[in-house]
């Protein structure tokens, strides 16, 4: 595609006179490749692509492949392993695990990043109404015609070389090696170029700092992966990453730095005040490190209230962990193996099992700041008073024991949060809500007197001296309390004197049996229970098996069978069946 337009800045990205005569339609991968990593920088790129592999049953599958080399080594390892995928920045030449070299196992993680050498974004128009059909000379005018017009001054600084990557787009910025410290930076200019073409198809899974893009030369899917624009290489423009920075940011990299050191004398100055502030007795300003003072003072004070001579076996691991978690948000890591190794007695457990059993937290305090380690392993285990009163189940008695402040059950927190309100409302001279209450109670009151002896609101208003809003609500609540006042209290209704219901009568009837059995309790009271039944205190069948006397188990071992009677004089009683009447019971 030719244009005439030129990249704007910067300085030539290829300094071979030969080279920089060629069309860009007729760049190769090594001509690519070192563009990208030019011929004395420092680092490595890590090319990609597929290969045939045959599996253990002989059948080939096409497998992922990853080979580093070094700017002196591009143009061999793009002939050896023919290779479709490049990496834009440099990583630093340290093989992954299980490799001995960066060349055949390149570890390519954002960590090791060594120096940043490009910002780029990938735009797959095909996944777009609007553009799949568009032409590569409109996307390539569209392309330009933001950046123009983009950013606080009105210009972000042409790409180096757009390429057609076969379905979409992959739009390059060349930079100068930037550190790796400049990550964060790096990270929002990457954010910010991608936030003007959203519409256009931005891939976000292309952003990261260890993304590769499709090598100029090679194929994808049968279509070619060709530069389109600028028109030859000599065109091509290598960009001061600063500069980039202040046309696509509204502030400069002296107006951060100046931010910075603001901030930093004004958390100075607070950190003064409030150690200033604690010498006095007064209360101290609240920062992440009182939040995790207070619960590391929390939890300890828990362990030895709760377990006064050491912890037990089956929770010091428990106890460990939860201390070691919260000791490492307030400590340096050699002050929190100090710690642990202090507390290991009273957690039952030697100084080295403690240590090796806290490994994984000292590890990441240890990483914290460095660079070098994944962003999944750095930092601390994140940690709360919900989520350690949960598992380490304190209750309330405990939390008012030992003056809990944080790990608190949930009525405790609402009865602490209504005595703080009630106390910020007294120290801003704000009057208890029951003396208020009771105030425009008497004021609803005295109101409705005088509008009774025919003073119209406005003249109340100004006698009481109030506004009409509250007046209208003291007038209210003064109402529903006369209302409520004037409801005569429902009486009981009492029965009439010396006449008793009539009771029906019922007929005697006489006692087959009135033979005690041990097997049937026969109290003073309940004689009539035996005295009404209509038959025997056994039936005939049982009789014949064997008659109770002679039953030689003694009654207190009998076993009770079946559930309680439910209704009747023996309600609740369970039903007790003797050994001989078992098989009548199982029939």
């Amino acid at each position: 595609m030719d244009t005439t337009l030129m990249p704007l800045g910067g300085r030539p990205a290829c300094l071979n006179e030969v080279d920089r005569l060629l069309p860009t339609s007729l760049v190769s991968p090594a001509l690519h490749a070192s563009l990208i990593l030019p011929e004395g920088r420092k680092g490595i790129v890590v090319l990609g692509g597929r290969r045939p592999h045959l599996d253990a049953h002989g059948n080939e599958e096409w497998r992922w492949f990853n080979v580093g080399a070094t700017a002196s080594e591009t143009r061999e390892a793009i002939y050896r392993h023919n290779p479709s995928f490049i990496t834009l920045n440099a990583f630093t030449p340290r093989p992954q695990r299980g490799y001995d070299d960066y060349r055949t196992g390149p570890c390519k993680r954002v960590a090791n990043v060594a120096a940043f050498g490009a910002v780029w974004l990938d735009l797959d128009t095909y996944n777009k109404a609007a553009w799949k059909d568009a032409s590569e000379t409109g996307v390539v005018w569209e392309i330009l015609d933001r950046l123009a017009q983009a950013g606080p001054r009105l210009g972000i600084p042409q790409p180096s070389y757009i390429v057609r990557s076969g379905a979409g787009y992959h739009v390059v910025w060349l930079t100068e090696a930037v550190p790796a410290k400049a990550r964060q930076a790096w990270n929002a200019l990457q954010t910010t170029l991608g936030d003007l073409f959203i519409d256009m198809g931005r891939d976000k899974a292309v952003m990261p700092a260890s993304a590769n893009l499709r090598l100029v030369g090679t194929m994808n899917s049968g279509n070619p992966v060709r530069m389109i624009w600028p028109s030859t290489v000599g065109e091509i423009v290598r960009h001061s990453f600063r500069d980039l920075c202040r046309a696509a940011f509204p502030y400069t990299p002296e107006q951060v730095a100046t931010y910075k050191a603001e901030k930093a004398a004004a958390k100075a100055v607070r950190k003064a005040a409030a150690a200033t502030r604690i010498h006095s007795g007064q209360s101290p300003v609240l920062t992440g490190q009182t939040y995790y003072r207070t619960l590391q003072r929390d939890v300890e004070a828990l362990c030895r209230g709760r377990y006064p001579h050491g912890v037990s076996k089956g929770e010091r691991n428990q106890w460990l962990l939860a201390l070691s978690t919260v000791w490492a948000w307030t400590m340096d890591p050699k002050a929190l193996r100090e710690r642990i190794a202090e507390w290991a007695p009273h957690l039952n457990l030697s100084v080295a099992t403690a240590l090796t059993q806290a490994g994984s937290v000292i590890r990441r305090a240890e990483a914290q700041d460095r660079s070098d380690v994944p962003l999944g392993k750095r930092g601390r285990y994140p940690v709360g008073p919900k989520k350690l009163g949960a598992e380490l189940g304190v209750t309330v008695t405990e939390a008012r024991r030992f003056d809990l402040r944080m790990m608190i059950p949930a009525a405790m927190k609402r009865d602490r949060a209504a005595e703080r309100q009630e106390k910020s409302r007294r120290a801003r001279g704000v009057k208890p809500r029951d003396a208020m209450q009771d105030a425009r109670l008497a004021i609803g009151q005295q109101a409705l007197s005088l509008m009774a002896q025919g003073l119209n609101r406005a003249a109340v208003m100004e006698r009481l001296g109030v506004k009409k809003a509250y007046l209208d609500k003291a007038m209210s609540e003064a109402r529903a309390v006369a209302a409520a006042a004037s409801v005569p209290k429902p009486k009981r209704p009492r029965a009439e004197p010396g006449i008793e219901p009539a009771s029906e009568p019922v007929e005697a009837v006489e006692a087959a049996s009135r033979e005690v059995s041990r097997y049937i309790a026969r109290d003073e009271e309940e004689a009539g229970v035996l005295e009404g039944c209509g038959a025997g205190a056994y039936p005939g069948p049982v009789h014949d098996v064997a008659a109770p006397h002679r039953d030689p188990q003694p009654a207190e071992q009998l076993r009770p069978l079946g559930g309680l009677s439910r209704s009747g004089p023996y309600a609740g009683r369970v039903p007790v069946v003797p050994l001989f009447l078992r098989h009548l019971h199982r029939a």
